[in-house]
């Protein structure tokens, strides 16, 4: 199925801002995003990010997320 990358990329920036939002109560104006497409998750330095950041879910599990703050820079998440 061939899909339109910038449409695709609005959309998950707007969901990733609606969650900022729903975590934080915030959501920083100029907010640079960096959207990756089927990125290689068995890299070992993904891996240790992830299994150190908690799985969430809305709707049963039907959307499931993780995010994190990096503790170097707080205006940094993943």
């Amino acid at each position: 199925m061939r899909f339109d990358k910038h449409r695709v990329d609005r959309v998950v920036e707007r969901i990733v801002r609606g969650l900022l939002w729903h975590h934080y109560q915030s959501c920083p104006i100029g907010l640079r995003f960096e959207i990756y497409f089927k990125p290689d998750l068995h890299l070992p330095p993904i891996q240790d990010l992830l299994s150190a950041i908690s799985l969430n879910s809305i709707g049963g599990n039907v959307f499931r997320y993780r995010y994190g703050v990096t503790q170097e820079d707080p205006n940094t998440s993943v």
